[in-house]
């Protein structure tokens, strides 16, 4: 069955398939957004995955305190990286960005902000602002333990 729904496989070449599939789609219903495989300066290669609807980038753009969690172990070499914020008017958190990365170095991680950002910023007109450099946006990121941040210089 697998093979019948995902016909150049599961790994990057099947994302690299979903995505253009995904640019076809109703701007709304667009949820694969990148994929790609960058080299790192410290060597070695980089892939991610960036998945988020419009709406997720709307809602990213609206949290204050965004929470950064990274999975292990739920694909074979690839991590899960949620960006959750909390909505009051919900009452719960809300995934408001998820990919897949494969590394979690300061270099990796600055690609994959980068294209987040980049993506909610296209989506809604609006680029990411951090409170303590221009009094409004995000006023704290917090992460999980495994250290995932990225400095705020890199992208504003």
């Amino acid at each position: 069955m697998r093979s019948e729904l995902f016909l150049d496989g599961t790994g990057l070449q099947g994302a690299y398939r979903l995505l253009e599939e995904h640019k076809l789609l109703a701007f709304e219903d667009r949820y694969i957004r990148a994929v790609e495989e960058h080299a790192l300066a410290v060597g070695g290669t980089f892939k991610l995955v960036v998945c988020m609807f419009p709406a997720m980038s709307q809602l990213l753009l609206e949290t204050r305190h965004p929470s950064i969690d990274t999975a292990f172990k739920r694909h074979h070499l690839w991590q899960e990286f949620e960006i959750e914020g909390w909505f009051d008017e919900y009452n719960r958190s809300i995934v408001v960005a998820h990919a897949f990365i494969i590394s979690q170095s300061a270099d990796a991680h600055k690609i994959l902000f980068t294209h987040i950002f980049s993506i909610m910023e296209q989506d809604t007109g609006k680029p990411a602002r951090f409170h303590y450099i221009r009094g409004t946006g995000y006023e704290i990121f917090m992460a999980d333990g495994h250290g995932s941040w990225v400095c705020a210089d890199m992208v504003e």
